[in-house]
């Protein structure tokens, strides 16, 4: 009876919480005007025992298209549990906006700011800017590192969505201070032990399977910027030096992702 309850439960919310997304080969949706901008690609290549990576570079200057997010579709109305997936369908929504608006600056004021989206940009960010490794007018240099299956389901994931009964640590940062977090954990706390993990291992997990990147977090904090070592790749190409961390979800190499920053030229 509850393996039964279960496969209804998921086949029900499933097609209710449903997202349409876009491929990080894909990109964002294109609406501006040509500028003359230096494109610098870094193309992925696995090693056959897929556990590391190398890159390319690639540079050339062209003319293009600036880009910028575009909304992605709201789901479908009548939820089989219609407040479980009110509450759901908020925590999607809220979960980009949070994590830019958290998003830390560089500690020397003159130094150019990581993150160049403003404030009312950063409030608006839907969810399909993690959609796409086209970092262009978003961060002005970032430290990436790609992240296998194991580790962007149970490490990533996991610091993103708790299970239930998680206790949250007194020196957490950014995570406590986002909507979706305590929406998530409140969530949590009124499901049953079945109910939550169905919710989040059948459910939550195949959305966030779907996201090309997100910010890679420790086990302290949501946004981690430290200098790190040469597992993480430099873009724009350079020494290593302090930045927002990276995380790119491995899947997307069977569909010839590319890690991109397009910056402009004087």
């Amino acid at each position: 009876m509850l393996a039964l309850y279960r496969r209804d439960f998921i086949e029900d919310v499933e097609v209710e919480f449903s997202d349409s997304y876009r491929s990080c080969q894909t990109g964002r949706s294109k609406s501006s005007h040509l500028s003359k901008k230096r494109k610098t690609t870094h193309r992925l290549n696995y090693s056959s025992d897929d556990t590391s990576c190398s890159r390319v570079d690639e540079e050339e200057e062209e003319e293009e298209e600036e880009e910028e997010d575009g909304d992605i579709e709201a789901p479908s109305s009548k939820p089989a549990d219609s407040i479980m997936f009110s509450e759901l369908s908020a925590i999607q929504r809220q979960f980009a906006s949070d994590i830019f608006q958290l998003a830390p600056f560089p500690k020397l004021a003159p130094s150019l700011p990581w993150i160049l989206l403003d404030p009312v940009q950063r409030r608006h960010t839907k969810i399909d800017i993690f959609h796409s490794l086209d970092f262009s007018g978003i961060f002005s240099q970032i430290q990436y590192r790609v992240i296998f299956k194991d580790d962007w389901d149970n490490i990533v994931f996991k610091r993103y969505f708790p299970e239930k009964g998680t206790v949250t640590a007194k020196a957490l940062q950014q995570f406590p201070s986002a909507s979706y977090y305590r929406q998530w954990q409140a969530l949590m706390d009124r499901l049953d032990e079945d109910t939550a993990k169905v919710t989040r291992d059948h459910l939550l997990t195949q959305w966030f399977k779907k996201l090309c990147w997100v910010p890679h977090p420790d086990s302290d904090r949501m946004w981690a910027t430290r200098k790190g070592n040469k597992e993480w790749i430099m873009l724009p190409p350079g020494e290593q030096r302090n930045c927002p961390r990276i995380a790119i979800n491995s899947r997307f190499d069977d569909q010839g992702a590319k890690v991109v920053l397009i910056a402009e030229t004087s």
